[in-house]
């Protein structure tokens, strides 16, 4: 269904799609409403920008009823900003198509919301199956033992990333489609979601919210520490919702008590990784200081064994001895200072034991 007041608009859409699609058309939102109660379309593609009654306003409503919540919807609009896009997906929309359309990148996402609707509906129906079987025999005992399993498990998990697919696993079992964001000192890290997406940012964006958000079938469950988004929240049966409510709220309590210890872990590790790094810093000084040193103290030696020659040959003449005697003297002072150059240098022995220190170092902090 073409959801738009501009009869030139829906001409252009029909124009895109008729070879491919089945098409219905509404010239607005009530018009669409009402269609929808005799027939329900596969597809919306909505207009954001209608007199009486807006598409974001048209999207609330069928996301918030039962029988229209899982069809879904493109909105078709000029509106091209985050936050008019950021808009449309609380809204309840899935994509977002802007004005002039372009026919490739609409027949592609007509594509791709279809694929993904028939996905999600052949994956609901077979785990609604799967879950009405469960809960013939046992549901609430079922569920709560998850939640047992998840509270050992996750007490053993050392990064967010562990716990972040433990906490899926649990939502999984409840039959939710989840995505995760956890808050910490360095930053957000995000789970089944991608960090510049739509869903990270509507996580972010609420972080400091109530502790449940609900929008349509999407609900965020919020703490300081932790954001659950589920995307299939079971309008469809308020047992079954009350229940999946109860149970996201003890989830996310633990949740956040595990955020807190990992982040005083982190922060530990990252203390004891400052003072490895200021160790290796100050073996570098040690290391050069030394080297800086030894060469000071060679050039000093030999500095002052040249001046003892330097004063010597100044007073042979004075001390009245034989030539041979002189050269024999002289002699003895060159071979002198040849041997303090011939010295071993053990500057080098030093380098190597404080390159072998840093090494150590080094892989410790790996």
């Amino acid at each position: 269904m073409m959801v738009d007041d501009a009869e030139e608009n829906r001409f252009v859409l029909e124009t895109m799609l008729e070879d491919d699609y089945t098409l219905g058309f509404a010239s607005s939102g009530q018009e669409c409403l009402a269609k929808l109660r005799d027939n329900q379309p596969d597809l919306i593609l909505l207009d954001v920008a209608m007199p009486d009654m807006t598409g974001l306003e048209v999207c609330r409503k069928l996301k918030g009823n039962a029988q229209t919540m899982a069809v879904p919807i493109i909105f078709v609009s000029g509106l091209v900003s985050a936050e008019e896009r950021l808009a449309g997906f609380e809204a309840g929309g899935g994509e977002y198509v802007t004005k002039p359309v372009n026919e490739q990148d609409l027949s592609v996402k007509v594509k791709n919301s279809l694929d993904a609707w028939l996905t999600s509906h052949e994956l609901q129906v077979a785990a609604d199956d799967a879950m009405n079987i469960a809960m013939e025999a046992m549901v609430s005992n079922s569920e709560l033992g998850v939640i047992n399993q998840f509270m050992r498990g996750s007490a053993q998990t050392t990064s967010f990333e562990a716990l972040g697919e433990a906490l899926l696993v649990v939502t999984r079992h409840f039959g939710l489609n989840c995505c995760i964001q956890f808050r910490s000192d360095t930053g957000c890290v995000n789970i089944a979601c991608d960090a510049e997406g739509l869903e990270a940012t509507l996580l972010f964006k609420f972080q400091d919210g109530e502790k449940f958000v609900d929008f349509g079938a999407r609900t965020i469950v919020n703490t300081k520490q932790v954001g659950l988004l589920v995307k299939n929240m079971p309008l469809g049966d308020e047992t079954k919702y009350g229940r999946v409510h109860d149970h996201l709220a003890l989830v996310i309590d633990m949740v956040a008590s595990k955020v807190d210890a990992l982040n005083l872990m982190i922060n530990a590790a990252n203390e004891r990784f400052n003072v490895i790094k200021q160790l290796i810093k100050n073996n570098d000084l040690q290391s050069n200081d030394i080297r800086k040193k030894i060469s000071e103290r060679d050039e000093y030696t030999l500095a002052v064994m040249r001046v003892v020659i330097s004063d010597v040959e100044a007073q042979l003449f004075s001390l009245g001895l034989e030539e041979d005697q002189e050269e024999l003297l002289i002699k003895m002072l060159d071979n002198a200072i040849r041997r303090i150059e011939d010295l071993p240098d053990f500057s080098g022995e030093i380098e190597s034991s404080f390159a072998a220190v840093k090494t150590s170092f080094t892989k410790l902090i790996d």
